[in-house]
């Protein structure tokens, strides 16, 4: 697994999203543009919306990667009455393209917000930078 923290600054969204390119060069352009798509919303909520630093984590294993963004605020995100959420464009964005996606909530840790995305292992190598559950 690996991990970055980001400032609660606009740049910092650029920062995430390179922190991922990184991650994920050796896979086919359309996995990237998904992957770089997905933090970029998710760095933006957390700048946006919580104005904290924030932790960026990438785990890579069985065919699935997984980004979570952890801010440091105290708020989860908001749904509407039928369980879909309504007050942040980004994460429809993020349902929309990720293969799953969820929240979890700590009292003293924030919240965070992952994806994962379902892909095979570029030529064959296993994955390259660790593993964890969503």
């Amino acid at each position: 697994m690996r991990h970055r923290r980001f400032a609660p600054e606009p740049a910092s969204v650029g920062r995430a999203r390179a922190f991922i390119a990184g991650c994920v060069e050796r896979y086919p352009e359309d996995f990237r543009d998904r992957a770089l798509l997905l933090v970029s919303e998710l760095a933006t909520s957390a700048v946006v919306h919580a104005r904290t630093n924030f932790d960026v984590t990438v785990a890579d294993a069985a065919g699935r990667l997984r980004v979570g963004v952890r801010d440091h605020g105290h708020r989860a995100p908001a749904f509407a009455g039928d369980g879909r959420l309504f007050s942040s464009r980004g994460l429809r964005i993020v349902e929309v393209f990720a293969d799953a996606w969820g929240f979890t909530e700590r009292a003293e840790q924030g919240a965070q917000i992952w994806f994962t995305l379902e892909h095979r292992p570029p030529d064959g190598e296993m994955a390259r930078i660790g593993a964890t559950e969503p």
